[in-house]
């Protein structure tokens, strides 16, 4: 393992590490905003994603989801308030809201009082943290487009799917790539090296490691996620890998593995991107047995 990084590198890494703190506060306060809404408005109901979604962040910035401020209102005037932060939004789904509203106003007062200012307050902080992650986001990228110009990270933001920022951030946790003599070091330092778990006289499965960078192989598990599609980059060699009776976490690994060969490629030999090269699935069992792995 390497003691030190060059500047850039070291910059990249710290801003990974900012990054992941805000996504995780983020994700815990989001939990809370969903814990204390549903106190106070236990009927309201718009699908996953009904409180963060844009009718559901106008419902908080205009009534604090109080179901009582929305039936005061009266349901002509929440339809025109909630169309003047939301043109378009269907008819239907405010109804349905409204509706909600009326079954939930029986709720003691005092209660409503201290769940709405408590949901306002952790919608502010929500939106400090969004604000925070899209800025250190802006960095990575500037940091990222500075690695490309100085022909050290590959640029592959061509391809559906994949993004400067994910590409930045990978290059943040592995460092110069000129610091690996071979993709095998590299794949170890990640903890994507295959080995065979075994003790004494019994022979296990051959896995992954899980020695490396847990950082790194975070960044390439989110990298690769949009990858998987049947028409993105990766589509068919993780089809084959499913075909041939991989589960679907060794499968992702697997191509987590082939990824992270590729860009070491790319930035190695500074060559524009080939499909077919890297592409190239194996389409058989022998290979499929040949490739095995498992997490």
């Amino acid at each position: 393992m390497r003691n030190s990084l060059p500047p850039l590198y070291e910059e990249l890494r710290l801003l990974n590490a900012a990054y992941d703190a805000d996504q995780f506060v983020r994700s815990q306060t989001k939990q809370r905003i969903v814990t204390t809404a549903l106190g106070l408005f236990p009927g309201y109901d718009l699908g996953t994603n009904r409180f963060f979604s844009r009718t559901g962040r106008a419902l908080i910035d205009a009534y604090r989801l109080d179901p009582s401020a929305i039936v005061r209102a009266g349901r002509e005037r929440f339809q025109r308030t909630m169309r003047q932060r939301i043109p378009g939004v269907h008819t239907k789904t405010l109804n349905k809201i409204a509706y909600q509203a009326d079954t939930a106003v029986q709720r003691e007062r005092a209660a409503a009082s201290i769940l709405t200012t408590r949901i306002q307050d952790l919608m502010g902080d929500l939106s400090r943290y969004e604000a925070r992650m899209a800025r250190t986001r802006t960095e990575i990228e500037t940091l990222g487009l500075l690695l490309q110009e100085q022909g050290h990270l590959c640029q592959l933001e061509h391809l559906c799917g994949l993004t400067l920022f994910n590409l930045a951030r990978i290059a943040g946790e592995v460092g110069p790539f000129s610091d690996f003599h071979s993709k095998r070091v590299l794949l170890r330092y990640a903890g994507l090296n295959l080995r065979e778990r075994s003790s004494g006289t019994y022979k296990g499965l051959t896995r992954i490691s899980k020695k490396g960078r847990i950082t790194l192989r975070k960044v390439l598990a989110q990298a690769t996620f949009p990858l998987l599609k049947h028409d993105r980059l990766y589509g068919s060699y993780y089809a084959q890998k499913r075909k041939y009776g991989m589960a679907p976490q060794k499968a992702k690994a697997a191509v987590m593995r082939k990824f992270l060969i590729m860009v070491y490629a790319m930035s190695q030999s500074r060559e524009p991107f080939s499909a077919h090269r890297f592409t190239h699935p194996a389409h058989t069992k022998a290979g499929y047995r040949q490739l095995q792995m498992v997490c």
